[in-house]
């Protein structure tokens, strides 16, 4: 473990629990990174899984925005070849560009996987970040907050379950491997922490019509969680009619609260209301 000073504002917690360290590599290198892989980590502070994932991949590209940790990380790894240190912001990069890269400079490598004990305050972005380039990753497995890793696999029914929810397994299929207590850390977080994993799915979950529409009318109806269905649906503009007929449609009970609502039902009801919307701008036509 280094002796370098954490900074708050870059939400670095760095794992020193050297039993939690060797659960989170065997869950990792055991079944998750061959020696075939390209890995991508994210924020490897002081190296804790940089130095075990570099023997094991083929190559493994370790980005990290504090420049003291860059320099700590390189003086360790000394001449390993099979590794860069990054020193730059991962939501800054272009990341579908860094993987067309790495898979040139690397035609023999097999699947390209992202692992990292991300920042807890910006878990969102970079797994937002990591969906919107779905197509080029096979597998991620990160820390995050126990809470945050709750509702990125919830199920209907729970109360973590939610819009975020909807949006992931839409894209891949997410399950949590094993909490890990915030005493694991340095500095401690306020709050416990989850390894979860994110497989991309090939193709989305259900098939909808209309995919902006889809996600419209789940924004809809989680931002107005305690409201019945019906009247968050309000919301999207569309008239009280057509509303009417996609839930009868769709075999919904406009009262029914969202966290009910499976993602097979909203898929359901989306393309229903995109089939009634249609219906009265016909209708509409037809008057003039």
């Amino acid at each position: 473990m280094s002796s370098i000073r954490t900074r708050k504002n870059l939400g670095q917690n760095l794992l020193i629990d050297a039993s939690v360290r060797d659960k989170i590599v065997a869950a990792t290198l055991g079944s998750v990174v061959t020696p075939s892989d390209i890995v991508i980590e994210i924020g490897p502070g002081d190296g804790v899984l940089t130095f075990p994932l570099s023997k094991r991949a083929l190559f493994l590209l370790a980005v990290e925005v504090d420049s003291r940790f860059c320099r700590y990380l390189c003086q360790r790894l000394g001449e390993a070849g099979n590794v860069e240190v990054r020193n730059a912001d991962f939501l800054r990069l272009n990341l579908r560009e860094e993987i067309a890269n790495l898979k040139e400079r690397f035609p023999e490598a097999g699947a390209v996987k992202i692992v990292s004990n991300l920042p807890f305050y910006i878990t969102t972005p970079i797994i937002t970040k990591i969906i919107e380039n779905r197509s080029f990753i096979d597998l991620c497995v990160v820390t995050v907050q126990k809470e945050v890793a709750e509702r990125f696999a919830a199920v209907p029914g729970s109360k973590r379950y939610g819009a975020i929810t909807l949006f992931l397994s839409y894209y891949a299929r997410v399950n949590i491997l094993f909490s890990v207590s915030k005493e694991a850390f340095r500095p401690k977080p306020e709050v416990d922490g989850a390894v979860i994993s994110l497989v991309p799915r090939a193709r989305p979950a259900v098939e909808v019509k209309d995919e902006t529409l889809f996600f419209r009318v789940i924004r809809a109806a989680f931002g107005q969680r305690r409201k019945m269905l019906k009247n968050s649906l309000r919301s999207l503009g569309i008239p009280e009619s057509a509303i009417n007929q996609a839930l009868h449609e769709s075999g919904l009970d406009p009262a029914l609260r969202p966290e009910r609502i499976s993602i097979e039902d909203f898929a359901a009801l989306a393309d229903a209301l995109s089939a009634a919307s249609e219906k009265e701008v016909s209708k509409h036509r037809a008057k003039k």
